[in-house]
């Protein structure tokens, strides 16, 4: 079972990613598959934890959304860590957020300085997360 559920995790990031690249839009059925997808072979115990997770994950980034709109994630990005968090769990969903944006932030620094692109530039975020989720998930 865990060979199929991490299958399907890596196929839904995969496409997630790709689709964040080319149209800078993800589709909430991604989110909902992973939500989905944690609740899989999950023992009776786990819930407490995913939900925290989900939330942990979901409140700063919602905050952040609500405080300073024009530089917040976007909302898939947003959905898919949050779900993803749900599926990870709290300790392991955190830290897939965390490898994600320091990831993000270091990578895109260095292609703006090099391609010398403005600083403000907007990026897709959505393939950081996801290697930040599959490092979360292999933990």
């Amino acid at each position: 079972m865990w060979i199929i559920k991490t299958t399907i995790l890596l196929a839904l990031l995969l496409y997630a990613s790709v689709r964040d690249i080319k149209t800078r839009e993800v589709s909430d059925s991604i989110s909902v598959m992973l939500l989905i997808l944690g609740l899989v072979d999950t023992d009776i115990v786990r819930p407490p934890s995913m939900l925290f997770g989900a939330l942990l994950v979901f409140l700063p980034q919602f905050i952040s959304a609500l405080i300073s709109p024009s530089k917040a994630l976007g909302g898939a990005d947003i959905k898919v860590s949050s779900s993803a968090a749900f599926l990870l769990g709290a300790q392991r969903g955190l830290f897939a957020l965390i490898v994600g944006l320091t990831l993000s932030v270091v990578t895109m620094s260095i292609i703006r300085k090099v391609r010398k692109l403005p600083k403000d530039q907007p990026f897709t975020l959505i393939p950081f997360l996801s290697i930040g989720i599959v490092a979360g998930y292999f933990i």
